[in-house]
Parts: C-alpha cells; sequence; structure tokens
C-alpha cells in the first residue's frame, strides 16, 4: 500500500508540474527530448498522469491506472536513456570532450606558482647567475 501511495504521489506531483512549469517539464522539454507533437502530447502525457496518479493514489481502478503508467514511463526511459545510448558516436564524443574542459576561475586575481619557474613564480631563475632569485613577495612570507 505505501508503495502504491507513493507512485500515485510522484505521478499525480509530475503531471500536474507539467502545467506549471511547461517550459522546463512540459512542452519545452518534449521538444528537447524528440517526442513528436509536443504541444498535444505534453498536456495529454500530463493529464493521464495527474488521473493515473490520483486513482492510485486514492486505490480506485489500480489495475487500470498502472496500465497508462507503465507506458508512460516506458517511453519516458526509451526516450530519455535508451535513445540517448544509440546517438553517434561522434555526439557522444562532443559531450564527453565538453565535460573535460576545466573551469575557469571566476576570481580576477593571478594564479601564483610557489615552487617552479613560468608565470606568477615566487622563484625566479637567472641563467647567468646560474642561481634561483626570490622574488619580493616572496620575502614577505
Amino acid at each position: 500500500m505505501l508503495i502504491r501511495v507513493l507512485v500515485g504521489w510522484v505521478f499525480l506531483s509530475e503531471g500536474i508540474q507539467k502545467f506549471l512549469y511547461p517550459d522546463a517539464l512540459g512542452v519545452g522539454r518534449f521538444v528537447k527530448i524528440g517526442i513528436p507533437w509536443p504541444q498535444v502530447m505534453a498536456p495529454f502525457v500530463g493529464v493521464v498522469e495527474i488521473i493515473c496518479g490520483a486513482l492510485l493514489l486514492i486505490g480506485l481502478m489500480t489495475r487500470f491506472a498502472t496500465v497508462p503508467l507503465l507506458i508512460d514511463i516506458g517511453v519516458a526511459l526509451y526516450s530519455t536513456k535508451i535513445a540517448a545510448s544509440f546517438r553517434p558516436a561522434e555526439l557522444l564524443y562532443r559531450r564527453h570532450q565538453r565535460s573535460q574542459v576545466p573551469s575557469r576561475s571566476t576570481s580576477k586575481q593571478p594564479r601564483v606558482n610557489a615552487n617552479g619557474n613560468g608565470p606568477g613564480s615566487l622563484v625566479r631563475y637567472d641563467p647567468s647567475k646560474k642561481t634561483s632569485v626570490r622574488s619580493p613577495i616572496s620575502s614577505l612570507n
């Protein structure tokens, strides 16, 4: 009974949210996923989720209510997870490359390299003396 109530609540709330946030969870989401006729299908799915979720929540016609919800969740899994795994390898590679880009620091302070040569280094190598020279910044420590 607890699982039935929880599943009913999830579908009821998701159906309501399709109407409250159409760009993120309704028509806009269906366009992004590639569902045909998103202007018709998003409200239809929202109504099905509200009605069948409410039926599950109160315990009426539960066997009847689960069939459309199983179709709903099956299409959702296919369109968001399974179909994504069959995309061309080039698209998957590009997505992987975007995730590997290091994030940039938001501070405006220059990076300080405390141990080596290079920009921002606290220790400079003087080739004429063949020794390391501490910068004035490092003498403050």
